[in-house]
């Protein structure tokens, strides 16, 4: 998710919320500085409906790190080149 023109338009990249890691290969600044309104946003409208990918969103704005799994990691450095 990256504020495309310093409004309201965001991209948002679907991994951070499916995938752990995630953050090693997508940059994650800008969710840093929006983490509480975003968690808050998504705690208030989806709560208990999708906690596994507001966790995952969580840890992957917080850089938290999984075990990488190196099938992951290998076919999206593939795609990043």
């Amino acid at each position: 998710m990256e504020n495309v023109d310093n409004e309201t338009d965001y991209l948002l990249d679907i991994r951070l919320l499916c995938q752990r890691n995630c953050y090693e290969i997508i940059k994650c600044n800008s969710l840093q500085m929006s983490e509480d309104d975003l968690m808050n946003y998504a705690n208030e409208y989806f709560g208990d409906h999708l906690e596994v990918p507001i966790d995952c969103l969580c840890d992957n704005i917080e850089h938290k790190k999984y075990l990488c799994d190196i099938n992951f990691f290998c076919s999206n450095m593939r795609q990043q080149l």
